[in-house]
């Protein structure tokens, strides 16, 4: 059994990022932990993240703040600066001003595993199984028979959480199924879309090009039935120009979506703290997830710093935990926020009577 003071669960932005800032801190030795293969260049199966990888400014705006510069070769064309919006059941259609950056979503997380560095013992392709609280901290039981100990466990490892479910039975936000598939890219003129239709979901579902396919998506309420639903949202958008074929493949994933704002992601007295998705921080107007994964990181290394002389004790990660509710405070009130306008947003008269007012509308210039 390997022994660190910290592991990390999950080497998605919440994960590798803050993998990447504690390593500054001498003393504390770190192992990062995640199911996919990080370390190789993605090749088309296995383990794939169902996300339109879309950057908006917030978390530009984030990675700004941790001297971050995204290299070329994780964007991807085109690079596009509106958004077209249809209310399906009522044909409205408008376009709205965006400024997102596109990128290759599995590059861009191999890019964050890699600049990790290797003062932080990285496992990659590595499950977690189960986690045992012991005297002290934690053992983590991997699939593959490995087993690690930490004083102090952080799950960076999204919607279907292990350490939430373990460790944090009540932190339960609302749970909605992504499905995506991938399309030639027919020759229409590209476009980000979102659709809205509440026979579909109480959610939202996108569309956009990357590189030379289209990406079709729909987040809805995880029950019986969604894939028969998602065949109906492909019927339902054939009318407004969305005539695709075959779909080249399909990939799904588990999101959550609060209704309130989350609580701090800290167990004081366990010892182990949530970041990002795993712990309920994500849009619920939106489904972006960047921005949180990126500050609740920030915020964590912060709590780290300001917890005091680093023994890597008991004491040191419950100042830790501490200093992580506080820092946390203002971020629960952003997403708080963010359900008001999920409130309006999302009925379909109040969205309706937005789209017919044609606030910030761009009207383009048709050839």
């Amino acid at each position: 059994m390997e022994e660190f003071d910290i592991v990390i669960v999950g080497a998605g932005p919440a994960g590798s990022c803050l993998a990447r800032l504690a390593a500054r801190l001498p003393g504390l030795r770190i192992a990062l932990v995640d199911a996919r293969a990080l370390d190789s260049t993605y090749a088309g199966t296995g383990r794939i993240k169902s996300c339109g990888g879309l950057m908006a400014p917030d978390a530009q705006k984030a990675m700004a703040l941790m001297d971050m510069a995204l290299p070329s070769r994780l964007l991807v064309t085109p690079q596009l600066f509106a958004v077209r919006t249809l209310d399906l059941p009522s044909g409205l259609e408008r376009n709205y001003q965006r400024f997102y950056l596109n990128l290759d979503r599995e590059a861009f997380d191999r890019w964050l595993f890699v600049s990790v560095g290797d003062t932080v013992r990285k496992f990659p392709h590595t499950v977690v199984k189960s986690l045992h609280h012991e005297a002290g901290g934690y053992s983590v039981v991997c699939a593959n028979g490995m087993k690690l100990s930490c004083r102090f466990i952080v799950g960076a490892d999204g919607a279907n959480s292990v350490v939430r479910r373990k460790l944090f039975p009540h932190v339960c936000p609302a749970r909605y199924v992504a499905i995506q598939e991938r399309f030639a890219l027919a020759s229409r003129k590209p476009h980000f879309a979102a659709f809205f239709d509440p026979e579909i979901t109480d959610y939202y579902a996108w569309g956009l090009p990357k590189g030379g396919e289209y990406l079709l998506g729909a987040a809805i309420p995880a029950v019986a039935g969604a894939g028969e639903t998602f065949l109906r949202f492909k019927e339902k958008i054939r009318p407004f120009g969305y005539d695709l074929q075959e779909a080249r493949s399909r990939e799904t994933t588990l999101i959550l979506r609060p209704d309130g704002p989350p609580g701090s992601g800290v167990l004081a007295d366990y010892i182990a703290c949530l970041l990002g998705e795993a712990g309920g921080y994500i849009s619920p107007s939106s489904a972006e997830g960047f921005s949180y994964a990126f500050r609740t990181a920030m915020l964590f290394y912060q709590s780290l710093k300001l917890a005091g002389e680093r023994t890597a004790s008991h004491a040191y990660f419950k100042a830790a935990c501490r200093w992580q509710a506080r820092l946390m405070r203002p971020l629960r009130l952003e997403l708080w926020g963010k359900c008001l306008k999920r409130q309006v947003l999302y009925r379909p008269l109040l969205r309706r009577l937005i789209m017919h007012s044609g606030l910030r509308h761009l009207n383009r210039i048709d050839p």
